[in-house]
């Protein structure tokens, strides 16, 4: 057990941005990623494993593991335009499968509705557990809205062309 919570604390990245505004809706709307793979050889793809959202006290998880290990999910629900959102939540990663994966074509979303106005300030994405590095993604927004899932966000995070992420593939124990 102390080698699965290890392998998840250092394989997540961390974003961070000043932010002091509620939303109710936050996603990450994805516009390019590292590769492609045959089932959508003509389409880009991307894979995460887990998306957290952390708020503006230090440690304070909205959404995502706490420190204790446990896993804190808000009421609300998962959204998005592809796949499986809930994976994204779900603060379980016992296999390759266990993601969420866009589906063919970019831009594409997840995101999470707190039924409930929040100030997220940073967050982090873990890297489809078993996985090749070309699904992750690149370049992205994170945003807020409090209009719906599909409209009125604001951008409070942009990433251009990040490829910093580790292959769990070549990780050891203590990577």
């Amino acid at each position: 057990l102390s080698l699965l919570i290890d392998y998840f604390s250092h394989h997540f990245k961390t974003f961070c941005f000043a932010n002091t505004t509620k939303y109710t809706y936050y996603r990450i709307l994805i516009t390019s990623s590292g590769g492609r793979i045959s089932d959508y050889s003509e389409d880009d793809f991307v894979a995460i494993s887990e998306l957290e959202m952390h708020g503006p006290i230090t440690n304070n998880i909205i959404l995502g593991r706490a420190n204790n290990g446990k896993h804190i999910v808000p009421s609300g629900s998962a959204f998005g335009d592809s796949g499986t959102p809930s994976n994204a939540f779900n603060g379980s990663m016992t296999d390759s499968s266990d993601v969420w994966a866009s589906g063919s074509g970019l831009p594409v979303y997840v995101g999470y509705d707190f039924d409930t106005s929040v100030v997220i300030n940073s967050y982090a994405i873990m890297n489809r557990y078993s996985s090749t590095v070309s699904y992750y993604p690149r370049t992205w927004l994170f945003q807020g809205s409090n209009t719906s899932e599909t409209s009125g966000f604001t951008t409070l995070h942009s990433v251009s062309n990040y490829d910093d992420w580790e292959d769990p593939a070549n990780m050891t124990a203590g990577d």
